[in-house]
């Protein structure tokens, strides 16, 4: 069996936040519709200078209706 391929089992998702912009952005809240409640760590972001990067990560548990579609998008 694949890790993340029965009912029950927990996904870990890495999403990448980049400031492309240029100036510094401040008290940046991720939010994420099909992560579990309470499962995004490293948000709210405080500051994120122009050209920097940080990964958060967020939990997705694997449902009856997952398995029924035959896929997980997020």
């Amino acid at each position: 069996r694949v890790a993340g391929s029965a009912l029950n089992d927990v996904i870990e998702y890495d999403i990448v936040v980049t400031n492309t912009g240029n100036v510094t952005l401040t008290d940046i809240e991720i939010t994420d519709d099909n992560a579990d409640a309470g499962s995004i760590v490293g948000s709210p972001i405080l500051t994120l200078a122009p050209g920097a990067s940080v990964t958060v990560t967020a939990n997705q548990t694997i449902t009856q209706s997952d398995l029924d579609a035959g896929y997980i998008e997020n």
